[in-house]
């Protein structure tokens, strides 16, 4: 098995004390540093790599699992995470009559014969059963991809959420660059009953200005099912959005310590981007990405991402370097940490009463057979 690259890898932490013992420990601290406290290790077989598509830990049939999607062979996976035995596993079809579509990319596991499935390519939601068979189909995009409303984006710092009857989804204005008139809204509601709407206005910052990248319009998200609240991380705006289905609650200001507020590309919509510039503003910008929230421990965090060093630039290296911030249950910032990607993958991270736990890339390199999360410390060394 070999690990999947990436341009761009994001890299995660968390505190993984009591929510009492986490406050009190790194409060009023700036810069801080990540340290691994405890781990869950998953058996591998030979058909799964290190990077998977979506990752969830979660009760299923009153017991907690660890489950992945599977990038190599599109197939849903189940671990007891005390064993790091695989227990179950759903195989899904991509072509024929029971096709969940193209490219699986999300899914919601009610119990182990109620399964939805969301596809990348044509932002569709299937209802499975315990034998791939697909039951119910639920529509995301209206109209085709190209009508200037908000086109869905399921992934793990953005993932596929249902409450009650309705799907929750983090959506992205598609063909930005194309002369159609563009939504403001950017998250989306799906109803059982095949309902589309629209919430969630952009910043004001985004109307200001037109854009020739879609990821301008990128809103990754978490959701707290206690409160019942949304946290959103658009990409390039300096504040944090809390948000229920009603629309906003209130925006946060969350300076870096690294660097100045992002700057947002400034191109029409209605024309193709410069593909070289566009290439430029990734690896000479900052920005914001993924966020999430412990309903555990009432921590938030939210992924960054800035320059190299002007020199490393100079010399052609495309890359950048990461930071995750910390916020305490006011919205406070507690600290901010620089993140080594050669360490840990943020892209495969999940939420735990104990904390946050993510992939290690260093043990999967020392160990191909097995995938391991660690249990990521907070502190102020």
């Amino acid at each position: 098995m070999k690990i999947t690259s990436s341009i761009i890898i994001l890299l995660f932490f968390i505190v993984c004390c009591t929510k009492k013992n986490e406050s009190k420990q790194i409060q009023n601290v700036e810069e801080l540093n990540i340290h691994s406290k405890k781990s869950i290790t998953l058996k591998l077989d030979s058909e799964t790599g290190f990077y998977n598509r979506y990752i969830r830990y979660q009760a299923i049939e009153g017991e907690e699992y660890f489950a992945l999607l599977n990038s190599l062979n599109s197939k849903i996976q189940v671990y007891d995470p005390t064993s790091g035995e695989m227990v179950w596993s759903l195989k899904l079809q991509t072509e024929g009559p029971n096709s969940v579509g193209q490219r699986p990319q999300g899914f919601v596991i009610e119990d182990f014969n109620t399964v939805y499935v969301f596809d990348a390519v044509r932002g569709r939601i299937s209802k499975v059963n315990a034998e791939g068979k697909v039951l119910e189909k639920y529509e995301t995009v209206r109209n085709g991809p190209n009508s200037g409303a908000a086109y869905p984006i399921v992934e793990n710092s953005s993932p596929l959420t249902k409450i009650k009857d309705e799907f929750i989804i983090g959506g992205i204005v598609p063909g930005g660059w194309r002369s159609i008139e563009v939504d403001p809204r950017t998250m989306l509601k799906v109803s059982t009953t095949n309902q589309l709407s629209y919430w969630l206005e952009r910043p004001e910052i985004y109307e200001k200005l037109n854009w020739g990248n879609d990821l301008m319009y990128y809103t990754y998200y978490d959701y707290d099912s206690i409160n019942h609240q949304f946290f959103i991380s658009p990409f390039a705006y300096d504040k944090l959005i809390i948000a229920d289905t009603s629309g906003i609650i209130k925006e946060v200001p969350t300076p870096s310590i690294f660097f100045d507020e992002p700057i947002p590309l400034n191109q029409d919509y209605k024309y193709e981007p410069d593909m070289a510039e566009l290439r430029r503003y990734y690896f000479n910008t900052p920005y914001f990405s993924g966020i999430y929230h412990n309903m555990h421990t009432n921590i938030t965090y939210r992924l960054t991402s800035y320059p190299l060093e002007p020199h490393e630039i100079e010399a052609g290296k495309e890359d950048v370097k990461r930071s995750i911030m910390l916020f305490d249950g006011e919205l406070k910032k507690i600290g901010e940490a620089k993140i080594d990607k050669e360490v840990y993958d943020p892209r495969m991270i999940f939420m735990h009463k104990d904390g946050l736990y993510m992939a290690s890339v260093k043990k999967f390199m020392e160990n191909e057979d097995e995938l391991v999360f660690d249990l990521i410390e907070f502190v102020n060394d």
